[in-house]
């Protein structure tokens, strides 16, 4: 019976695991409790592409940065799940100028894979940039010349400032980036490893600029690949919230229920245990008072 626990133990966790890795159904909230989620965490845009289909992308943060899918920008299976494909000629999400995006500390997560190796291009493709070629506020893309990333942003009374990392990228291969400013530095992180930072204590500068994913500008450097999500908190996250987002890209999602299903090689025989529309939480206990009914009906033979 020692065999059934550990079996019922892996499957908790294995579910609980597997249920933040993939990208939740539409509809399922982003948690106003979770440290990450739309209450205090500073969540301000979280674009995750999961309608599938059509012409917009919803801002699941609760704002309303709804973003237009522009030229023939269309969605496709991606790292998690639905994710958008751009041809680098026009494709674009364009997300209309909110002040709620001017923000002075942040963080950016976005994960991409490019079609073409950036060491290949003539010029930079945009990621994600807020600017219309004036002021720019931050701008991500890749850097042509070094085959990585730049991370480009400008602060009150200087011109733009660039954090150039070396982690060289690779074509067809997804990466996680996430660029963060606290008027202590401005750092970039290369799946969850520090690439490059530079100091910087000034307070950053803002526009009235659009929003733009897979592009620099108005509509320039287009990217060409695919961008699975993209999420922008008001605050730099910390080495810990950092990690668990890279873990857990999901976790601040509300818990959907889980299913369960456990063989149990009983002495008389198989029998199966199924457990549905539970949240996982819920699930915990109740499994653990499964496991103890059976070891003490079988205890004379386990």
């Amino acid at each position: 019976m020692r065999k059934l626990s550990v079996i019922l133990l892996l499957c908790i966790t294995a579910s609980a695991f597997a249920q933040f890795q993939q990208k939740p159904l539409l509809g399922i909230p982003i948690s106003s409790t979770h440290p990450l989620g739309t209450g205090s965490g500073g969540l301000k845009a979280a674009w995750f592409f999961l309608e599938g289909s059509g012409g917009q992308a919803f801002d699941l943060s609760g704002n309303g940065n709804t973003g237009s899918l522009i030229a023939d920008t269309h969605f496709v299976p991606g790292k998690f799940g639905s994710a958008l494909d751009f041809d680098g000629t026009g494709d674009v999400v364009r997300v209309a100028h909110s002040s709620i995006l001017n923000v002075n500390h942040f963080t950016i997560v976005i994960w991409i894979k490019s079609d073409t190796s950036s060491v290949d291009l003539s010029a930079a493709e945009g990621f994600i940039s807020k600017d219309d070629g004036g002021t720019q506020p931050f701008r991500i893309m890749n850097n042509a010349t070094e085959n990585a990333v730049r991370f480009r942003f400008e602060v009150v009374g200087k011109a733009g400032q660039n954090v150039d990392g070396s982690i060289a990228l690779d074509a067809d291969r997804w990466y996680q980036i996430v660029c963060t400013y606290d008027q202590v530095a401005a750092r970039l992180y290369i799946n969850t490893v520090l690439d490059n930072s530079l100091a910087e204590t000034a307070v950053l500068d803002t526009n009235a600029d659009d929003l733009c994913i897979g592009c620099l500008g108005n509509v320039a450097n287009e990217f060409a690949g695919q961008i699975d999500h993209v999420i922008i908190y008001n605050r730099a996250l910390s080495e810990s919230e950092r990690a668990l987002l890279y873990r857990e890209p999901f976790c601040m999602f509300e818990q959907d229920n889980i299913a369960l299903m456990v063989e149990t090689l009983a002495p008389t025989g198989g029998q199966v245990i199924m457990i549905t529309s539970l949240p996982w939480i819920l699930s915990i206990p109740l499994l653990y008072g499964i496991v103890y009914l059976i070891r003490t009906k079988y205890k004379e033979v386990a």
